[in-house]
C-alpha cells in the first residue's frame, strides 16, 4: 500500500497502471475496516490517474481517518476545481458525505 500511494503521489501514471493492472485494490483498503490515515484517492491530484483509479472500481465515498471524502480533500487544497467537478458528476450525492466532524465538502 506504501509503494501504491507513494506512486500516485508521485504521478506516476503507468506504474499506478501496472499496478491496478496485476490486482491492486483501488481503494487501497483490502480487508480493513478501519480508514486509512490516507487513501488513494484523497492523495491523487493527477486527473489521469483520479480516472484509472475510478475507473477500476475506486469509491468516491471513501474517507481518511477523520472521515474526509476525496472531494472535502480536493476542496481543502483549493487548486483542485477540475477534480471537484469530475467526483461530484461521478456521483452528485458526495457533496452530502460527512466527516467526522459533521461537516460535508459544502461546508
Amino acid at each position: 500500500m506504501d509503494e501504491f500511494l507513494s506512486l500516485i503521489k508521485e504521478s506516476r501514471v503507468d506504474d499506478v497502471r501496472r499496478l491496478l493492472e496485476a490486482g491492486q485494490d483501488p481503494d487501497g483498503i483490502g480487508l480493513s475496516k478501519e480508514r486509512p490515515k490516507e487513501f488513494p484517492l484523497g492523495v491523487a491530484q493527477d486527473a489521469q490517474i483520479i480516472e484509472m483509479l475510478i475507473d477500476f472500481g475506486a469509491n468516491v465515498h471513501n474517507a481518511d481517518a477523520n472521515g474526509d471524502t476525496a472531494l472535502m480533500l480536493a476542496i481543502i487544497r483549493e487548486d483542485n476545481d477540475s477534480l471537484v467537478d469530475y467526483l461530484i458528476d461521478i456521483d452528485e450525492s458526495v457533496i452530502h458525505d460527512t466527516n467526522d466532524f459533521g461537516m460535508t465538502a459544502l461546508m
